[in-house]
């Protein structure tokens, strides 16, 4: 579930929404819920809220986000 596999299609995996995440957070979608929406109307498959977590905790444990207050940061290292 984490990394594409045989069994996993890319678009299930996530290593793969954390990628559209990290677009999302570029482009100045800062929040949750803002980012969450993105995810919705721009990835091909539907995501579960609970992926989407995965994928912010994904980002965080490799920190490549930071949170501050209510929104995430992307650190570009």
């Amino acid at each position: 579930m984490l990394f594409p596999t045989k069994a996993i299609k890319p678009a299930d995996s996530v290593f793969f929404i954390a990628a559209y995440l990290t677009e999302a957070l570029s482009q100045g979608h800062d929040n949750f819920d803002s980012a969450f929406d993105y995810i919705q109307n721009t990835y091909p498959k539907t995501v579960t809220i609970e992926l989407v977590i995965l994928s912010f905790d994904f980002l965080f444990m490799l920190d490549r986000i930071e949170v501050k207050g209510d929104s995430f940061k992307i650190k570009l290292n």
